[in-house]
């Protein structure tokens, strides 16, 4: 797991938590008074002071109905405030962001990229990235981490969280080199989605045809 210094993880969670999810009735973050009250009025007790002491981690160990209390008014799973570990190949797994990143057009933000991390609760910097990047990432990585970056990324969550280069990785790269090789010929832009699921060597191929067709535009030269 990649370390961050900072508040405890749960801390950070509920905190992410509090700033992504604006009171309905006020358009502004809720407050610990306001849930602490929600959450006394479906049957769990809790303090707003307490709430407090848990955002700014003096306390790390609320009871297990405070955790379900919380999920359900911030319509979350309670494994959120855990974060759930995966297993990874840090090579396959730099592989893969090297892919993403060096998509044509592609300038990566850090800032932005660290801010969708951090919806999630985690932390991120441009340090963790580039341990993720190189292939040096520990082989056990919160889950939450890597689909934000998937998000970041607009690909499918599993992309980034297959365990090993597979059938779903490799099918979704080809969908990727298709949208790519489309948008070089000045075709509308198009999603993951709408490509389809034909195999990745009929993808491949078209992308390839497509490519030639671009170059050898590229290199007519104009009649005298």
């Amino acid at each position: 797991m990649i370390a961050v210094a900072g508040l405890p993880d749960f801390a950070r969670r509920l905190n992410a938590l509090f700033a992504s999810t604006p009171d309905p009735e006020t358009g502004k973050p809720f407050t610990n008074v306001t849930v602490a009250e929600a959450l006394n009025s479906r049957g769990v007790g809790v303090t707003h002071a307490y709430l407090g002491q848990l955002r700014n981690g003096r306390k790390n160990e609320p009871s297990a109905s405070l955790v379900g209390g919380l999920a359900q008014f911030f319509n979350v799973s309670a494994d959120y405030f855990f974060g759930r570990l995966i297993q990874v190949e840090s090579k396959e797994l730099g592989r893969r962001l090297q892919f993403l990143s060096a998509r044509p057009g592609t300038e990566l933000d850090i800032d932005a990229l660290s801010a969708v991390v951090a919806a999630r609760g985690e932390s991120f910097d441009s340090g963790i990235w580039k341990s993720l990047r190189n292939g040096d990432a520990p082989t056990r990585i919160r889950q939450d981490i890597l689909e934000a970056i998937a998000d970041y990324f607009d690909v499918p969550h599993e992309y980034l969280t297959a365990p090993e280069r597979d059938d779903r990785v490799d099918l979704i790269e080809a969908q990727i080199e298709l949208i790519d090789a489309l948008a070089a010929t000045g075709s509308a832009s198009l999603s993951l989605r709408s490509v389809g699921q034909p195999t990745p060597h009929t993808l491949r191929a078209i992308a390839a045809a497509l490519k030639a067709t671009r170059d050898g535009l590229t290199d007519e030269k104009p009649h005298a």
